[in-house]
């Protein structure tokens, strides 16, 4: 056929498949599955993969005595939000961190083990941390679990939707 002539016979049957937008009725169903799968993935990202690395990483960094500065619970929009600080020196320099553990959202559960946390960080307590021997500016308290993680279950549930609409 020669070119920009259109088939007559062809046209009408692809038409008659097509949304009056143009995108066939598949083509909506994959792109709420592939926002339910990329928001699942970025979701599993923060909440799981990002504090697990971490765990794992902080198993080879060194203990350091540490003294904690402020600890208390933030109301944020009806979420807590943990927030202890804390100080320590590494190679005669003074060093200050915020990273209590590895999960830093807030949320509304776990409170009680968010309000133990700060009973038992008050102002001015000596306790350890775990410092980034590569990058000393990196510390932790609490370099394991914590029941905010349970959090990182939560995108599993988008990622099966996502990818079993895929499928």
């Amino acid at each position: 056929m020669p070119r920009g002539k259109k088939s007559s016979g062809d046209d009408s049957a692809l038409s008659a498949r097509q949304t009056p937008r143009g995108c066939a009725p598949g083509c909506v169903a994959w792109v709420f599955a592939l926002m339910f799968l990329g928001g699942g993935c970025v979701m599993f990202y923060l909440l799981a993969l990002r504090p697990g690395l971490g765990m794992l990483q902080a198993r080879n960094w060194v203990t350091t005595p540490c003294t904690v500065v402020s600890s208390g619970v933030k109301a944020d929009d009806g979420t807590l939000q943990l927030t202890v600080v804390f100080k320590y020196t590494v190679d005669q320099k003074e060093y200050q961190s915020d990273t209590y553990c590895f999960t830093s959202m807030s949320s509304n559960t776990a409170n009680r083990w968010k309000q133990q946390v700060v009973k038992d960080h008050p102002v001015g307590k000596q306790t350890t941390c775990f410092v980034n021997p590569s990058n000393p500016s990196e510390a932790v308290i609490e370099p394991g679990w914590v029941p905010d993680m349970w959090w990182g279950l939560f995108p599993f549930p988008f990622m099966l939707v996502g990818g079993a609409a895929l499928l």
